[in-house]
């Protein structure tokens, strides 16, 4: 229940909560820069890790390998919101993970984020133009947004849940992927990149960058926007199409093909 835990020197270190309940890592005194700070080799399994206050994360990745598995990670004590985790450089990897408070922060340097199951009930937020590789599949996101940023990077969601709005401003030549992803909110791309959005549930996909196409193959779209630069639909069911200003829409499912016009 004091200070924070700072692996260092190089070795591998394991911390595993046993029993019925898990171990719970919680500190009256305010740490130097999170409960957890990782810059090495270090695995987390069935531990519950809280932040004292909004000072501080429960966890930060400086670099080297972290790989949280069935972690509850705790952004404030008494409800304050912080960030949960907080990463600027290195590998991280949550499996199962819950985050009850606090968000997904990732800054100041390329990151290399995966996120395999579990249930996030803050925001996922990128910052700086830095090549950072995400790949976030089978999880939750109980309505939370997604705030992208980056410049040759990569971008792999599949399989997401109740994902809120979705805004990409990254640049230059970042790679990225949706599938089958469950978007309540607005998809909306201000940056360069090029995506493919396939199979996925949105309510509404908008563009107002020339730079930098949206291919869309299957799914359901409500409303598909564009104030700038083509969104391609290739056999996606859609209410409504909202073109203005230099944008364009095309719709390339093949059945329009044997159409009389």
């Amino acid at each position: 229940d004091e200070g924070d835990i700072t692996p260092n020197g190089g070795a591998i270190i394991t911390l595993k909560g046993m029993g019925e309940g898990r171990v719970r890592i919680a500190p009256t005194v305010e740490p130097a820069a999170a409960v957890i700070v990782s810059g090495h080799t270090l695995n987390l399994e069935d531990i519950i890790v809280t932040a004292l206050s909004d000072v501080h994360p429960a966890l930060r990745v400086t670099g080297g390998a972290c790989v949280a598995t069935r972690c509850e990670l705790n952004g404030g004590a008494g409800g304050v919101l912080h960030d949960a985790v907080q990463q600027v450089g290195g590998t991280l990897t949550l499996q199962n993970c819950v985050t009850p408070v606090g968000d997904i922060d990732l800054s100041a340097a390329a990151c290399t984020l995966v996120i395999e199951g579990g249930n996030y009930a803050g925001a996922f937020d990128m910052a700086g133009a830095f090549a950072h590789q995400v790949q976030i599949r089978h999880s939750d996101w109980n309505g939370q947004n997604w705030n992208l940023a980056g410049a040759d990077g990569s971008f792999d969601f599949e399989s997401n849940n109740d994902i809120g709005d979705i805004t990409d401003a990254s640049t230059v030549a970042v790679s990225a992927r949706i599938s089958r992803c469950d978007v309540t909110g607005t998809f909306s791309k201000t940056g360069t990149t090029v995506w493919v959005v396939d199979n996925c549930e949105i309510i509404e996909i908008t563009r107002d960058n020339t730079d930098g196409d949206i291919d869309v193959y299957g799914g359901i779209v409500l409303t598909v926007t564009s104030s700038a630069g083509i969104i391609r639909l290739v056999g996606t069911q859609y209410r409504a199409i909202n073109r203005t200003a230099t944008g364009n829409i095309v719709d390339q499912s093949p059945w329009l093909a044997d159409m009389p016009w």
